[in-house]
């Protein structure tokens, strides 16, 4: 296709048009010829002057060199030695690591060169995640290798767990192993006696254990290894038991308190007293004479269970008038139908990026976006008000939000029609559905999250960050696809007053929009945002036949409905304090008690916040690995402590040895340096380098590197070919002709 450098002044030829045509027909056939000429030479001048010009793809060969980046940490020193013969290729080394510093992804950034091939010999094995590197490889026409030695056996093991906790207290620790060949089941010890270990995946034990006394605890994990880091088979882990936070029970007594005595410290009256100080939180089963908001703002929880005629400013809902009750939600579904994945058939240039705007089939991402896009607005009740919006670099309005009964066949049609292509600028999805709802409303986000150059050209992560900041409507985002970016999506529901679901998980949606329902009617319980501490990992067998006519205030978090959609659990955190209102059920939750007893001891575990806040006296003693020193900190001064402050002093401790040692009393552990519990080749490894076009190589495949070398180095050229020599050559040509002609008639 041609192109003109000053394609401004073809403009000359359209204004010369109306003269020239008037010349030829007002002419004999002589000074028709003539001037028929002379236009011809004009218009190729005018062209001339224009510049024309065409793109040519060459082929060019880039002399062949690859850069080694060699890492050197003591995880990597693991991998046999092996000396790569590349022949006469031009190999330039760089340290990406060393020691037990192994933040690959700052080595790799740092040693990163622009179209050019490179090949770790490293375990991958970073302190910083590697998610996304492959973007900044890919920006720079760059790949990444990597080489795969044999490694030496060697294990590890670790313990995650609590470092503090209550009596009674159900806590789940974690027992991991890390190998380079076959994982050894671990062996445990509590205070010296054998704790029995259920496998939960490869690698991984877990086991369940309360303490009814308060203290000290000793939890030990050990590993037969017979390899070159002895240190690495043994791991301590030390659990405080701390007395148990005081809760006051607001209201006449009932099965409730019973049911949290084995947590708490419990008081009950029927009187609420005007000091609550010594009250980590307040169940308060009835509204109280005064809004406690001095009491919460300060750090303290609330947790409400009672009617809602009337509401406080600390809860997180607030009543509905009459009338509003049986209204739907209003919805907008906002899905990402950007080429995802598949073979590429067309590119195109895009903010200086070549990406694929069209592509055989739809990818796993894009499908399963329009998937859960057609099947919410299929299961959503007839009196919720959905619309549609989907978005690659433009945001397309399928409907306006509307009830269900009158737009279902519409919504459905069209998303599953909708044509797919182009890239995905997040902030520009966002604006669509956020015009649609007009300040009111929840949006449900449906994409892979992902980073693409042509989006990271026009900054749409930052852009869309800033605009889920104020948004007046709830938005709830959905990861699709592989490995959709979880980080960035979770963040975005965050700034956006509401929660991220995993593709999955997008099945609670329908709770949490499904309207509706008899008065009196049993309703399951569902949990519609299972990131939130409260309900992570609960599943719910409960249910409930009464519901308040209640919405959630902006910023509040519902975690638990009916299956008919209505605020069962709704927390918020307000001042420094922490509240949550249950909207459902009994004052007593009688059946949450006997059904779900976590919901109600989570429940108040996060509204009590720092179990240790109110103590007059405590000392904290942090658990730490080689090399790091040991914190501690006081609320009063004694031997070896430094003030630092207020009620606040502290000290370093550097123990010489691993083990479980001992401050004033307090038992702490002390573990190896993190370095080397994670050995073998990271999980990481594989889907970095294939990101990137790269490759994984095995010692001796030096013939294939350099064929894959060869192929990387083989470029093909855009040049611009300017075409103005050619033109004036056909201009002088005419010229002569016309000469000719003249003479040819006995004309000068």
């Amino acid at each position: 296709m041609i192109g003109f450098e000053n394609p401004e002044l073809l403009a000359l030829l359209v204004l010369a048009l109306p003269g020239l045509y008037f010349t030829w027909k007002n002419s004999g056939r002589y000074r028709t010829v003539v001037s028929f000429s002379h236009s011809i030479l004009i218009v190729l001048l005018v062209i001339t002057a224009a510049a024309p010009y065409i793109n040519v793809d060459e082929e060019s060969l880039e002399q062949q060199e690859i850069v080694l980046l060699k890492d050197e940490s003591t995880s990597a020193s693991l991998m046999e030695e092996y000396e790569l013969d590349l022949g006469d290729i031009q190999v330039r080394e760089k340290v990406i690591a060393s020691g037990n510093e192994s933040n690959l992804r700052r080595g790799f950034e740092r040693s990163l060169e622009p179209d050019t091939m490179h090949l770790a010999v490293s375990d991958f094995q970073s302190q910083e995640s590697l998610d996304g590197l492959e973007e900044e490889f890919n920006d720079r026409n760059a790949t990444l290798n990597a080489l795969k030695p044999s490694m030496e056996n060697e294990a590890s093991v670790s313990i995650e767990g609590p470092d503090s906790t209550v009596p009674g207290a159900s806590n789940t620790f974690r027992v991991n192993v890390h190998s380079t060949a076959d994982k050894p089941v671990p062996r445990v010890y509590l205070d010296g006696s054998r704790v029995s270990l259920d496998q939960v995946e490869d690698g991984t034990w877990e086991f369940t254990r309360s303490f009814s006394d308060k203290g000290s605890y000793e939890i030990e994990a050990e590993i037969y290894s017979p390899d070159r880091f002895e240190q690495n088979n043994r791991y301590y882990h030390a659990v405080e038991v701390i007395e148990k936070p005081k809760v006051l029970v607001y209201g006449r007594e009932g099965t409730m308190e019973e049911q949290l005595e084995e947590f708490y410290d419990v008081e009950t009256s029927e009187t609420l007293p005007e000091d609550l100080s010594e009250y980590y939180t307040v169940i308060m089963k009835e509204q109280p004479p005064q809004d406690p908001v001095e009491y919460v703002s300060r750090g303290n929880g609330v947790v409400y269970t009672g009617e809602y005629d009337e509401g406080m400013s600390v809860l997180p809902v607030r009543a509905l008038p009459e009338g509003d009750q049986d209204q739907g939600a209003k919805v907008m579904i906002v899905f990402d139908i950007s080429i995802a994945a598949g073979e590429c058939v067309r590119e195109q240039e895009i903010e200086g990026f070549t990406i694929c705007v069209e592509s055989e089939g739809e990818g796993g991402a894009v499908q399963e976006s329009k998937q859960i896009a057609y099947n919410l607005v299929e299961h959503l009740p007839y009196n919720n008000r959905v619309g549609a919006v989907a978005f690659n670099d433009e945001a397309v309005l399928i409907s306006e939000p509307e009830p269900l009964y009158l737009n279902r066949d519409h919504l459905t049609d069209r998303i599953s029609r909708i044509d797919t292509g182009g890239p995905s600028y997040y902030h520009t999805g966002l604006l669509g559905g956020e015009r649609a709802l007009r300040g009111e409303g929840n949006m449900i986000f449906i994409t892979d999250g992902k980073r693409h150059p042509a989006g990271e050209a026009v900054n749409t992560m930052s852009r869309a960050e800033a605009i889920a900041e104020d948004l007046d409507v709830q938005l709830i985002t959905v990861g699709v696809g592989d490995e959709p970016n979880e980080e960035f999506l979770s963040d975005l529901a965050e700034k956006g007053n509401g929660f991220y679901l995993d593709a999955t998980d997008s099945p609670r949606l329908q709770f949490r929009f499904d309207a509706g329902g008899a008065a009196g009617e049993t309703v399951p319980l569902a949990v519609v945002n299972p990131n939130h501490f409260i309900t992570d990992g609960l599943e719910l067998s409960s249910s409930a036949t009464h519901f308040d006519s209640v919405e959630p205030k902006r910023g509040a978090d519902v975690l638990v409905t009916g299956t008919d959609g209505r605020e069962f659990l709704t927390t918020w955190r307000y001042g420094l304090g922490r509240t949550a209102a249950f909207t459902g059920g009994t004052t007593e939750l009688s059946e949450i008690s006997e059904f779900d007893p976590r919901m109600l001891t989570r429940t108040v575990s996060w509204t009590v916040g720092d179990p240790k806040r109110k103590q007059e006296e405590w000392l904290e003693v942090d658990s730490a690995r080689n090399p790091e020193t040991v914190e501690v900190r006081a609320s009063h001064n004694m031997d070896g402590l430094t003030r630092q402050g207020e009620d606040l002093y502290t000290t370093e401790l550097e123990p010489e040895e691993t083990g479980f040692h001992e401050f004033n009393g307090r038992t702490y552990a002390y573990n190896y340096n993190s370095e080397i519990e994670k050995v073998g080749y990271s999980d990481e490894m594989e889907e970095t380098v294939r990101m990137t076009g790269g490759q994984v190589y095995e010692p001796g495949e030096e013939t294939r590197i350099k064929e894959d070398l060869e192929q990387f180095g083989e470029k093909r050229i855009t040049t611009k070919k300017n075409l103005s020599k050619y033109i004036l050559a056909l201009a002088f040509i005419l010229f002569l002709a016309e000469v000719g002609y003249r003479k040819m008639n006995g004309k000068k």
